[in-house]
């Protein structure tokens, strides 16, 4: 068994996108359905959200984490908050967030966020430290809430590591398990029964949920146009890409990039 600190090493927070805001009515969607985890650390000011028929309200005083593949719908009059946009991921490479369907709630004190404020608005690196530990403790507290949707540590054989890399370093709706098998030098049938007995899935599974998390990931910079996203993840063409997200995330690409966009102001 290794060490536990080797998986602490793998574990990955990764801040895609943070801003103080100042909002107003013109922040809303009905139907909301994010590829990464919102923190939001709210200010001053009342907003709302909904789902599943819930009402959760955004008020002073409380940090709000909502979960990546969540589906909600948000609005407010008036509020100012401090977010963040954000992916946990491990040696496997997914979102291991996208596990918690539910939107988490936690105190948050003002001098909390001024704190947080502070730090990221600091260029010094013991200020930018001290937010990455505050933001792993608020996702570890929500996780918490949820402890049947934690995933568990797990030690995997030389010939999955391998794969796991390959398959992270070659991100692609080309690869196929036969490929990935002649790489690795082991028969085809002996890699697809290793790699769902110890990853869980099927290996066609986790090649499709890589790819989307990275079609996710790339979205959000709208600089990348969406053909060459396509064409990056090997899809045969815009079209097709288009229509297997669809059926994922219940949104196109460009729908998610617009409400991605939206959800910065």
């Amino acid at each position: 068994m290794q060490d536990g600190y080797e998986y602490v090493n793998r574990l990955k927070l990764e801040i895609i996108y943070s801003a103080y805001v100042e909002l107003d009515h013109r922040w809303q969607s009905s139907d909301a359905q994010s590829g990464y985890t919102r923190l939001y650390f709210i200010r001053s000011g009342r907003g709302y959200l909904r789902r599943n028929g819930q009402v959760i309200e955004l008020k002073p005083g409380y940090a709000y984490m909502i979960p990546a593949g969540c589906r909600f719908a948000y609005d407010c009059v008036q509020m100012s908050k401090l977010y963040f946009h954000v992916m946990l991921s491990t040696v496997e490479g997914l979102d291991m967030l996208s596990a918690v369907q539910e939107i988490c709630v936690l105190p948050c004190s003002e001098q909390e966020l001024d704190k947080l404020l502070q730090y990221s608005r600091s260029d010094d690196y013991s200020d930018l430290f001290q937010l990455k530990t505050y933001l792993f403790q608020t996702v570890a507290a929500c996780m918490q809430q949820h402890p049947s949707t934690t995933m568990p540590v797990r030690q995997y054989s030389a010939l999955i590591e391998h794969a796991i890399k390959y398959i992270r370093r070659n991100t692609s709706m080309e690869l196929s398990a036969a490929g990935i098998a002649k790489e690795l030098f082991v028969s085809e049938s002996r890699l697809r029964k290793s790699f769902r007995e110890e990853i869980g899935i099927s290996l066609g599974k986790y090649i499709d949920d890589l790819v989307f998390l990275r079609a996710k990931q790339m979205l959000v910079d709208p600089t990348i146009p969406i053909s060459k996203i396509s064409q990056r993840l090997g899809f045969c063409d815009q079209f097709y890409f288009s229509r297997r997200f669809k059926e994922m995330f219940h949104q196109t690409p460009s729908e998610f990039r617009k409400d991605s966009i939206r959800a910065k102001f």
